[in-house]
């Protein structure tokens, strides 16, 4: 039994039906969840912290350094979204997840024909929308391992043809040599992260605007 679909109100109407044993596993089950996020969620305040202790210690520096963090500062929260429970959270997100897809499948006529920056693609859910939607091409970037994860998810679902995979910083990305189009129609991120404070993407989706966006593109969400 996946217990992480079913809800607390089904949950109350099963459990005359269950054994003590059985109830035992479900409780054991949702322990393990609810330690597993607490130890994602730790791990992303802590490095929050961090970040924004070496961005006040670095403020003198030229504003053209897109990003802050040293090479073990990007490992490490990268790595934290390696973790396919954070993606589970943030698809769990209803109301943010079905407002990403409001945004762009019903706005398809913007998305025909075009090419599409997926920054931060994660499981590769926006890349998808975007696919649906009409584009004619999307690069989803990633820095963590997770793209593995998308790439089986592209797949799946037939996209593979519309959608490349990019492993790396975006800032660190010769698009060129990769024979990927250096500047892009329309940016998408899912910048938003726990409780709109845990993302670490917001300079780098800045820096896509500036250097990669086309004079007359689209950046979603803008605001």
């Amino acid at each position: 039994m996946n217990i992480m679909n079913i809800t607390g109100e089904e949950l109350k109407n099963i459990c005359h039906d269950l054994s003590k044993e059985k109830l035992i596993e479900i409780i054991v089950e949702l322990n393990g969840k609810l330690n597993e996020s607490r130890d994602d969620m730790k791990r992303m305040r802590n490095l929050f912290f961090e970040q924004q202790q070496q961005s006040d210690d670095n403020v003198i520096e030229e504003k053209k350094n897109v990003t802050s963090l040293d090479e073990q500062s990007d490992s490490e929260y990268m790595d934290s979204y390696s973790h396919f429970s954070i993606h589970h959270q943030m698809l769990a997100d209803k109301a943010r997840t079905l407002a990403y897809q409001d945004a762009i499948i019903e706005n398809s006529t913007l998305f025909i024909g075009k090419t599409v920056l997926d920054i931060g693609c994660g499981s590769g859910i926006l890349s998808l929308f975007a696919a649906k939607a009409g584009a004619k091409l999307v690069v989803a970037v990633d820095h963590s391992d997770i793209v593995n994860n998308a790439r089986s998810i592209i797949i799946e679902n037939g996209y593979e043809q519309t959608i490349r995979i990019v492993r790396g910083k975006l800032e660190r990305i010769d698009f060129e040599k990769l024979s990927l189009p250096t500047k892009y129609d329309i940016i998408i991120s899912e910048w938003m992260g726990y409780f709109l404070l845990f993302e670490g993407m917001l300079d780098t989706v800045l820096y896509a605007r500036d250097h990669l966006l086309q004079p007359q593109g689209a950046l979603l969400p803008s605001r």
